[in-house]
């Protein structure tokens, strides 16, 4: 059986596509006393953009596992955009002797230029076969995402400022005001018409 599973680990998180600097002049703040607190906004708001859109927006290194190799010769890597060095991606899995080895680059090509990125074989090549059946006996280790803050689309930045500063704003689920003291609940599509152009049509 076919079956994937796709985990992450930041690397660079510190790098942040807006920095709290600039969500501060989006807000207008001078004072630094919440500083912190404007970060983790950030970050929020960083993870929940990398929901919608499917995409990495700061370096991150990402392991995809699968049971066995893909059928069709293709592995598609989630998350873009991949990292334009092939030499990030490692292919590794279990023989049948229990015995773990490298797949030797020569076999394959990386394709960085569509998004997703994805893995080909290359002319006459092929999967290994002795692929011990086991759970996660494949393994793809890769990077994807934005390198500096200026690679990442100005309209994604935005919507990081935009949404930091809903966050920041109304502290709770609900907002009231007005004389009647109408109260209601912080929309969930606010402004998210920002992402629709980069959102990335893969499940994983």
């Amino acid at each position: 059986m076919y079956a994937h599973r796709l985990t992450s680990e930041a690397t660079n998180a510190s790098a942040e596509p807006v920095s709290v600097s600039q969500v501060k002049n989006h807000l207008r703040i001078t004072a630094a006393a919440e500083d912190a607190l404007i970060g983790l906004y950030i970050t929020a708001a960083r993870q929940m953009a990398e929901d919608i859109t499917k995409r990495a927006l700061i370096n991150t290194q990402w392991e995809l596992t699968f049971d066995s190799f893909d059928p069709t010769y293709k592995i598609v890597l989630p998350r873009p955009p991949l990292s334009t060095d092939s030499a990030q991606v490692v292919i590794t899995y279990t023989k049948t002797t229990g015995d773990t080895t490298t797949i030797n680059s020569t076999v394959y090509a990386v394709e960085h230029r569509d998004e997703p990125g994805f893995i080909r074989l290359n002319y006459n090549s092929t999967w290994p076969d002795d692929v011990q059946d086991t759970e996660g006996a494949v393994r793809v280790v890769y990077r994807s995402g934005y390198t500096t803050a200026n690679q990442a689309p100005e309209a994604i930045k935005h919507w990081i400022k935009m949404r930091a500063g809903q966050m920041y704003e109304y502290r709770e689920p609900i907002i009231s005001g007005g004389i009647r003291g109408v109260v209601s609940e912080v929309p969930r599509d606010y402004v998210d018409g920002l992402l629709d152009p980069y959102r990335v049509a893969i499940t994983i």
